[in-house]
């Protein structure tokens, strides 16, 4: 519950980080817009002033705009010379300029005395205004020019930029959506196999059971006591009864981590485990002809957690170093203290492991290629349940290995303090 707890959060997270990522975006464009709008009333003013002067130099226009505000009722200059020849002048001065500033554009003009229409109420909007007070020698005339696609000059300005932003952002949010549909069924596919793996595990219990009690009960046979051979046949039975059995427990209490729940932990002497279980592969060892060398061990060397989970995480890596050599392998353990943490080293003369799968093999179900080696058998738990149990006590596992030349496995444990 947790878990999911988790995910949702993450999953709002990151969809509050993409609305955030919009409005950034959309406040970004509109600040364009505003840009570009100050950018192109900035040029029509330069324009009009521009205008201005070029009417100023022409006396026959000065006159003409001069005599048509003469009639007390005339608010609009194009309404008495719009069809005159310097009418048509003006439209062309301003065609130049306009051109002139690099603005492509249909306007409307005219010239107004802006007084007049104050007082009976005209309103111009939307109108780039400049006043012909220095050239007529009179207050309130003026030249005004609109632009009725100014709008959407300007949003084509921006309209590309907008619309590429827009998509990628879309995109973004799509493949988000993929993504974590992909990721919600992987982790069904993963749910689902956890819990095959667990419940064929519990089946194996008891098979393991009966295994065990029938050995036991064959041993205590009068048989089997007057016979070398039997002894040994039961001896290995039981062994393997008991190494299967662990196994089992293992992949029960790797189930068990994943969920969250860690029971019988206790103050454990790592350097009895460390002689405990080298001790266990004595017959394994002694099939191969290899060796298993335990260094002198740190006589303080307490840490806290599960005691039987610890044994069967360095069991696992032991057991991979005698599977792993094509040669009679040659295993050193090693502990020591250092800055408050257990180091154990396991070194081996094995086959290696090249450095681009070093990362990999604690995922579960991950097996390094073994090139000409196919008898060596395995799920890709192993190591994986090592990192778990190892993280179990709050400590890390790591592995440097040459290709040929063998590997050293290095778990830090916390020192347990009273």
């Amino acid at each position: 519950m947790k878990q999911k707890g988790k995910q949702l959060t993450l999953i709002i997270i990151t969809f509050g980080f993409l609305l955030a990522l919009v409005i950034i975006q959309v406040n970004w464009i509109l600040n364009a817009a505003s840009m570009q709008e100050s950018q192109f009333s900035h040029s029509v003013d330069m324009t009009l002033k521009r205008i201005i002067e070029n009417i100023s130099e022409d006396k026959q226009i000065c006159e003409n705009v001069d005599s048509c505000f003469k009639p007390t009722d005339t608010t609009r200059c194009c309404l008495r010379t719009k069809f005159k020849k310097e009418w048509h002048k003006v439209d062309s001065i301003i065609k130049s300029n306009l051109e002139y500033y690099n603005i492509d554009l249909e306007y409307e003009f005219d010239i107004v005395d802006s007084r007049k229409d104050s007082v009976i109420g005209i309103v111009y909007p939307y109108y780039y205004t400049q006043d012909f007070e220095k050239v007529l020698q009179k207050s309130g005339i003026q030249l005004k020019i609109k632009f009725p696609e100014r709008k959407e000059f300007i949003l084509a300005q921006i309209g590309t930029m907008f619309i590429s932003s827009i998509l990628l952002i879309i995109l973004i949010m799509i493949s988000l959506i993929v993504i974590i549909n992909y990721y919600r069924k992987e982790k069904e596919l993963a749910e689902k196999t956890k819990d095959f793996i667990n419940n064929m595990t519990h089946e194996f219990k008891t098979p393991l059971a009966n295994i065990a009690l029938a050995n036991k009960m064959i041993s205590k046979s009068g048989q089997v006591s007057s016979s070398e051979k039997l002894k040994k046949f039961t001896s290995i039975i039981n062994f393997e009864q008991e190494k299967l059995h662990d196994r089992v427990e293992g992949i029960l209490y790797s189930a068990s981590l994943e969920n969250g729940a860690n029971n019988e932990n206790e103050v454990i002497d790592v350097c009895g485990i460390l002689q405990k279980v080298s001790k266990s592969f004595d017959v394994q060892i002694a099939q191969t002809r290899g060796n298993i060398n335990v260094l002198e061990c740190d006589l303080q060397c307490y840490t806290f957690g599960n005691k039987k989970h610890l044994s069967l995480a360095i069991s696992n890596i032991i057991d991979n170093a005698i599977k792993y050599s094509a040669n009679p392998p040659e295993i050193t353990i090693n502990s020591f203290l250092k800055n408050n943490l257990i180091n154990i080293m396991i070194e081996d003369n094995g086959i290696g492991i090249a450095k681009e799968y070093q990362k990999e093999i604690f995922e579960k179900f991950y097996r390094v290629p073994t090139g000409d080696l196919h008898n060596i058998k395995g799920f890709g738990l192993g190591l994986s349940y090592v990192k778990m149990v190892v993280k179990s006590f709050g400590g890390e596992v790591s592995v440097s290995s040459l290709k040929g030349k063998g590997s050293i496995f290095v778990i830090q444990l916390p020192l347990y303090l009273e």
